[in-house]
């Protein structure tokens, strides 16, 4: 599925990528999905997916969070966590859970040195039932 800031494809986990330098990730069914982008010198570029047909695990929903938003915010912050090299246990005990705005470029809330920025993009991709956060930290 083409988005503003590259595309995003879902193949069987037997399959071979797409491309060496794609950002991928895994659902819960084995499907991979895989981040292709224009891939900029000194940039690092993760992907994370969750189907929103997974149960969310009761333990860690904030109250009153539908299971889409938690998904969103699961992989708002897995991606924080990947582009930061933070364990997400970690993350989630020290940050709340936030849902992203779908469909719009965030800055990301982790610390960086001054010369770098990361940033982030969450949506839904309605055909395969899931959602995504990719992100990407200029150096």
């Amino acid at each position: 599925m083409q988005f503003a800031l590259g595309q995003l494809y879902c193949t069987n986990h037997d399959v071979p990528p797409l491309a060496a330098d794609s950002a991928r990730s895994y659902d819960w069914k084995g499907h991979r999905y895989e981040w292709l982008h224009e891939k900029s010198r000194g940039s690092r570029i993760c992907l994370d997916v969750e189907g929103l047909d997974t149960p969310a695990p009761d333990a860690i929903v904030p109250h009153g969070m539908n299971t889409r938003d938690f998904w969103a915010a699961w992989t708002f912050a897995e991606a924080c966590c990947k582009i930061s090299d933070v364990p997400i246990l970690q993350w989630i005990r020290t940050l709340p859970l936030v849902v992203p705005r779908s469909g719009v470029v965030l800055q990301m809330p982790v610390q960086f040195p001054s010369s770098s920025s990361a940033w982030s993009f969450t949506d839904c991709w309605p055909e395969q039932n899931v959602v995504f956060t990719c992100a990407w930290l200029q150096i």
